[in-house]
């Protein structure tokens, strides 16, 4: 019994730390805010509807809410660049999957999530990044954070270009089908993405644009 109330107590005091990383993140760039919190509910009711148990659902939960943790070691000028980033600035984004598994990797009870923070810009053609996974090999959880990472933001206002409505965002990610997004899950989850925002957001959702 005190071990147990050991551990919540250790987890309760990580999420309360990491909670204040991710509004340090959002403090530095208000354009990001509440899309941690955003893409975690998402990716928790498509787990749910994809009909994962509680425990899956917990680890794609943390690990969504958790993904961007390591844009706290980017720096401010890439971070907030109100346009588009040069070669080199997008190598320095680029760094923030590898960041944030190193932050979360010597906490134990977030060991599941690792993959998720590392392999979440994988691309289905093996384009992506860190280490360039393809296909199969790209973990499933990773791959349905990426088709809800990137809803989020091409449904929000960026510094690099303005929301788009529901609709395109579904038709720009239908579009990366095959490339950047993997075949039949995303399509099964843009489904689900869909009724989620009829049922759960009353009237346009307006707080979303492309993921870097």
């Amino acid at each position: 019994m005190l071990v147990d109330n050991l551990r919540r107590a250790a987890q309760q005091n990580f999420l309360s730390t990491t909670e204040a990383l991710l509004q340090a993140i959002d403090a530095k760039d208000a354009y990001t805010a509440g899309h941690s919190k955003r893409v975690s509910e998402l990716a928790a009711f498509v787990a749910k509807e994809l009909g994962k148990n509680e425990s899956e659902i917990e680890v794609l939960r943390y690990g969504a809410y958790l993904h961007d943790i390591g844009k706290i070691g980017v720096g401010d000028l890439v971070l907030t660049k109100p346009s588009y980033l040069t070669q080199e600035e997008f190598g320095l984004m680029k760094r923030h999957s590898e960041i944030g598994y190193k932050i979360i990797a010597p906490i134990k009870f977030m060991e599941k999530c690792l993959p998720i923070v590392r392999h979440h810009h994988e691309w289905y053609n093996g384009k992506g990044y860190p280490d360039g996974l393809q296909g199969s090999d790209i973990p499933f959880e990773a791959s349905i954070l990426s088709i809800v990472d990137a809803y989020d933001a091409i449904t929000t206002d960026r510094h690099y270009h303005k929301k788009y409505s529901h609709q395109k965002a579904c038709e720009i990610i239908t579009q990366g089908i095959d490339t950047q997004f993997t075949p039949t899950l995303t399509e099964k989850v843009l489904a689900i993405i869909n009724r989620y925002h009829e049922e759960c957001i009353p009237g346009e959702r307006t707080e979303y644009s492309l993921t870097r």
